[in-house]
């Protein structure tokens, strides 16, 4: 079986370039090349800490760092964390306290991945100091493991900001992996109604309190897995997440939280009650180093032993941001959701009505390559699945079906050699240079949108100038990215 290898990213680029309550000491903004948030005025820690745009009011308590928002025109409170007198009869170990905290953050530590928890960590140890900034706080948290994580919570315009401050974090012996951003937002109890929204796909609900507690608990990485770390077993096929951004329906009232600063290097999670604590909960990892653990044989021993490798640099992002977007009204849905989501993609102009006419899209897959033979001799050879020929038949028919855009995949002769594809060259078996240009002219003609595909960064063969041992992505350990197709039955 031969395993795809990852294209480098230096590599790829080339080719498409190629192709194609507070002290009055003032507050200042750091522009010296260290952190470029605004570092606020130093605040006591004797009385709760408010602030307002008019629309939402956020309270922030100094003894524990717990933030709740209150919507000024029904009154409705959401609260980060639940009182510290609650008893969680669900919470054992860490989670006792981590219901607590605002932060869970996973480190590095000799052959494995620790977490521990703001509250336990540097709440309770009075090693934190908050500062007041435009439109709310920042809360700098300092772990007795050697790490300082600072966290900005404001409100803007109706809605509620959380931003962990990558550009402040500092870092001493243990190098941090994930951080998990306000992950009991809603306390949502057992005596709560509603459900939690997950992107998974085009979208799911998760009911509250639905007693399905031998489940797993929801985790999955935003736009999908990072191919070049090791796959996990996969026990099915499963959506991806497109977008991210999660939400909560509690009761009457209901919020949407959107990823809105390096979501991409995220994970979205949920959990029903009775699963690691009493509460319901949607929330975001942030990953702010990749880690790999590879297994290895101490050959004089003959035993196994892990190995942690960890990205030597941190994400390049200046922040992880997540905005909450408060939901007007009741009797809120899946598709109450939606649509303030959608609404607010439309104001930020990053969804644009284009027509008023359905659009029709259609992928046409070229070929596969098929273990073949001749005079007894196997081969590979390439399979024609939709010739250039029968794709015109197949549009032809589809013409009165208002706007029609196609792709065409799996054409070239790059892509049946397993090389990287410097040109667009179709090959013989699917129609060749003038079947292609056919279907071309006949596309123009009839008014589609036709596209041909080309994937720049996979490849499994040497050749146009590509070399699988030197032209390919690593892997923390710094073996090569290898993709292997795998059934779900063996996970081989």
């Amino acid at each position: 079986m031969k395993s795809i290898k990852l294209l480098s990213l230096v590599t790829a680029l080339c080719l498409v370039f190629t192709l194609a309550g507070c002290s009055s000491g003032g507050s200042s903004t750091d522009t010296t090349g260290g952190p470029t948030y605004e570092k606020g005025t130093l605040c006591s820690k004797d009385a709760p800490l408010t602030a307002t745009d008019g629309k939402l009011t956020l309270t922030l308590d100094p003894a524990t760092c717990a933030v709740s928002i209150t919507e000024n025109a029904s009154g409705r409170v959401w609260s980060s964390n639940p009182d510290t007198s609650y008893e969680d009869s669900y919470a054992a170990g860490a989670n006792k306290t981590g219901i607590f905290s605002q932060l869970m953050v996973t480190y590095g530590k000799a052959t494995a991945l620790v977490t521990t928890n703001s509250y336990a960590s540097s709440i309770r140890k009075d090693t934190y100091n908050i500062y007041s900034i435009d439109g709310g706080f920042r809360v700098e948290y300092t772990f007795n493991e050697g790490f300082t994580v600072p966290v900005a919570y404001t409100v803007k315009d109706g809605s509620f900001y959380a931003s962990i401050l990558y550009s402040g974090i500092t870092e001493d012996e243990f190098k941090i992996s994930t951080i998990s951003l306000l992950p009991y937002f809603g306390t949502a109890g057992e005596q709560d109604d509603g459900f939690l929204f997950v992107p998974d796909g085009s979208g799911a609900v998760i009911n509250f309190n639905n007693g399905k507690l031998g489940a797993s608990a929801y985790t999955k990485k935003v736009y999908g897995k990072d191919e070049t770390l090791p796959n996990d077993i996969e026990s099915s096929r499963e959506e991806k997440i497109y977008i991210p951004v999660i939400g909560m329906k509690k009761n009457s009232g209901a919020f949407i939280a959107r990823a809105i600063s390096a979501g991409a290097e995220s994970t979205v999670n949920a959990s029903i009650n009775g699963v690691g604590s009493g509460f319901n909960t949607v929330y975001f990892d942030a990953i702010y180093r990749e880690t790999q653990n590879i297994s290895v044989m101490n050959g004089s021993l003959g035993t196994a032993g892990l190995v942690l490798y960890a990205a030597k640099h941190p994400s390049p992002a200046e922040e992880f941001t997540v905005e909450y977007t408060f939901l007007q009204g009741e009797n809120h849905t899946i598709g109450s959701m939606a649509t303030a989501l959608r609404d607010k993609l439309i104001k930020e102009e990053s969804l644009v009505k284009t027509s008023d006419t359905a659009s029709l899209y259609v992928d046409l897959y070229g070929g596969i390559n098929k273990q073949k033979s001749f005079a007894g001799l196997q081969y590979t050879g390439v399979e024609p699945l939709t010739t250039f020929t029968q794709a015109q038949q197949l549009l032809d028919r589809l013409t009165d079906a208002g706007e029609l855009t196609v792709g065409v995949k799996q054409y070239s002769e790059s892509f049946f050699g397993g090389k990287t594809q410097t040109d667009l060259k179709p090959a013989k078996a699917v129609g060749g240079k003038k079947g292609l240009a056919k279907l071309q002219a006949y596309a123009e003609e009839k008014g589609i949108d036709l596209f041909l595909f080309t994937d720049y960064y996979k490849f499994y063969s040497t050749g146009n100038g590509f070399s699988r041992f030197f032209s390919i992505t690593k892997e923390l350990d710094l073996g090569a990215a290898d993709i292997l197709p795998k059934k779900i039955n063996t996970n081989f």
